[in-house]
């Protein structure tokens, strides 16, 4: 098959994506693998790219584009396996649920200032606008954004405070800035590169689905300022022989049991002696005022 690059498009009310491409001389929509867009992007475009490009479209240039409401749509660019880059437009204000799903080819995301909202799904479980996007190894961000920020190209809040995502393909060690106090729900998770890990003792909270997936991980220091620990935190880290819990630590979320949200992790576990709520016995993990609730 013949490829189309360099393609460029302007869409009008009556001229949409696939009438834009014949226009251009584009017979069959998977043959671009590259091209740039102006004009209105509608639901149905973008719905057309996903059913007839999704696994050749390689680059798009949207810097000349626009959304309604100026919102990528949800599911935007959901498995469209080849993508492996984006230009945004520097109007658009929020980047939507799973929008970039399953791009597993998609090494390098830069979020514009505009940007102020990136939807993460249900904020228990997953940051779902780059879920299994597993070459993805850098997020980065235009310092004026006034909501989110970037370093050493894992996502972050602007204040930095907060840990958001840290793409899934990074090969090298992260270091947590010292200003974390809260590591986000799902920010490590997939990172099957990730290898051992020192929480600063600035850090007082660990989000729901951290570390769950972290296959190669091996070590773990949690610091005595850490309060709270959320679900399923170390699910399917098969390699992960350790876990020690200090004394600091007032909760242990659980939704579905120890048993689910340690599955797959081999890890014994001790508690400090000091701490109030919790404790271990054999390696298990327990309440201590009920001495029948284990993790198995």
């Amino acid at each position: 098959m013949a490829q189309n690059t360099n393609i460029s498009i302007t869409l009008t009310t009556k001229t949409r994506l696939e009438k834009a491409l014949k226009n251009a001389g584009v017979t069959d929509p998977a043959s671009v693998t590259n091209f740039a867009i102006t004009g209105r992007l509608t639901d149905g475009d973008m719905q057309y790219i996903r059913e007839n490009m999704a696994k050749t479209l390689q680059e798009l240039d949207l810097s000349k584009a626009s959304f309604k409401k100026n919102i990528l749509p949800g599911f935007a660019f959901e498995k469209c396996t080849a993508l492996t880059a984006v230009i945004f437009p520097d109007t658009i204000v929020e980047i939507g649920y799973r929008s970039f799903s399953e791009c597993i080819g998609l090494k390098s995301v830069f979020i514009p200032a505009s940007v102020v909202e990136i939807d993460t799904m249900d904020i228990f479980y997953d940051f779902w606008a780059f879920a299994g996007c597993d070459a993805l190894t850098r997020i980065d961000v235009h310092p004026d954004n006034p909501v989110f920020a970037s370093e050493d190209g894992v996502l972050l809040n602007k204040e930095k405070t907060e840990l958001i995502k840290c793409p899934n393909g990074r090969q090298d060690d992260y270091f947590i800035p010292e200003t974390v106090t809260y590591i986000g729900v799902s920010m490590f998770k997939g990172c099957t590169a990730l290898t051992a890990l020192d929480i600063p003792a600035s850090v007082t909270e660990i989000g729901a689905c951290v570390f769950w997936g972290c296959t190669a991980l091996t070590s773990i220091n949690i610091p005595a300022s850490v309060v709270k620990i959320g679900c399923n935190v170390f699910r399917n880290c098969a390699a992960l022989s350790s876990i020690f819990i200090p004394a600091s630590v007032i909760e242990i979320v659980s939704r579905s049991g120890y048993d689910r949200d340690f599955h797959g992790c081999p890890a014994i576990i001790t508690v400090h002696p000091d701490n109030t709520y919790y404790t271990s016995k054999n390696g298990i993990l327990s309440y201590k005022n009920d001495i029948n609730q284990y993790k198995t």
